[in-house]
């Protein structure tokens, strides 16, 4: 079977969708490329679903996308007292590089690494940017901030530091794990998550090769300021919107990812879109995708390769997940036309 339309949809296999037969309705439906996300599962759990997806090939008689999408290096607070700890804007608080069972005058964050970048001024985002912090000041094991948004701060939250330019390599040991492993299974494509600048390609290219293609995801204000050359060293370019909208501001998003899109049509570079989704009322029947919807009006007008849908939609039921890639295939020849006018 052949599909006439160059915009592609990527969609992300979690527990909802990792059967043989609900792979295939989701290929029926419009797919392309099937992500796996090893930030979540086994080894084991991969391996079947690959395997499921070669046979569906096989069946289909027509070329099956599989991407793997590494983990990256994850920056969390460390454990609080009884779970979780409420910060009201205005107040003060302290992160300690070390310790457990944390207050507000030391909230764990074990990673030397940050203290070694950040400099007052700087701000700090949790929970997706749900609580944020300014630095005030620092020593060799505490910083110190005041609190702008408050809000709740419980254990092993995710931690970003917009404009932070990090010591870490995005590739950490579970990675290098994980992409040898997926180099045996033999996917198509991998993906690079906390890309801060063009240099943390050469690294995955040494061990990817050339026979498979390499993925620039954007989520980093760094990896804009050095669009250019990670452009250049990529074989593709994906927008994560909702990662790179917590450590922007949200209005800036849509302009400069109409710009990655422009450099990567003018490298001749694939490029796309990943839109994750917010379930915004409680139970999944009813059940409406608010950074979807967005991303779907953006993604029309700036004319991508692939749009993906990420983790938290791999675990919607079956029916719905299937109307939302539905209304992808549905909505494509809008792109298509858009596309002509390039």
């Amino acid at each position: 079977m052949r599909r006439h339309r160059r915009a592609k949809i990527v969609a992300t296999v979690g527990p909802s969708s990792a059967s043989p037969a609900m792979l295939e309705k989701l290929f029926l439906a419009g797919v392309d490329t099937f992500r796996l996300n090893f930030s979540h599962g086994t080894h084991d759990d991969h391996a079947k679903v690959h395997a499921s997806i070669r046979a569906l090939e096989m069946k289909m008689r027509r070329p099956i996308g599989i991407l793997q999408d590494l983990q990256g290096p994850k920056i969390r607070v460390g454990t609080i007292k009884d779970g979780k700890i409420r910060v009201e804007a205005g107040e003060t608080v302290r992160f300690v590089l070390s310790g457990s069972d944390g207050d507000k005058n030391s909230i764990p964050l074990p990673h030397p690494e940050i203290f070694a970048a950040v400099a007052p001024g700087q701000d700090l985002l949790i929970d997706d940017g749900r609580v944020r912090v300014t630095i005030t000041g620092l020593g060799s094991d505490h910083i110190d901030a005041l609190v702008v948004n408050g809000g709740v701060v419980s254990n092993r939250k995710g931690v970003n530091f917009p404009g932070t330019i990090l010591g870490l390599s995005p590739l950490t040991a579970k990675d290098r794990a994980d992409l040898a492993f997926g180099m045996k299974l033999g996917v198509d494509w991998v993906a690079m998550s906390f890309v801060q600048r063009a240099a943390d390609l050469l690294e995955a290219r040494s061990l990817v090769g050339d026979g498979t293609g390499l993925v620039a995801k954007i989520e980093k204000p760094s990896a804009i300021e050095h669009i250019d050359d990670i452009v250049r060293l990529s074989d593709a370019v994906m927008v994560a919107r909702g990662d790179l909208g917590v450590e922007i501001p949200p209005e800036d998003v849509p302009g400069r990812q109409k710009e990655i899109i422009r450099m990567c049509r003018l490298s001749v570079k694939p490029v796309g879109l990943l839109s994750g989704s917010r379930l915004r009322i409680h139970g999944f029947h009813e059940c409406r995708c608010a950074r979807l919807c967005d991303g779907r009006a953006v993604f029309f007008v700036h004319v991508t390769d692939p749009a993906g849908l990420d983790d938290k939609v791999a675990t919607i039921p079956g029916a719905l997940l299937l109307q939302e890639h539905k209304l992808f295939r549905l909505l494509f020849p809008l792109c298509n036309a858009e596309w002509r006018k390039c």
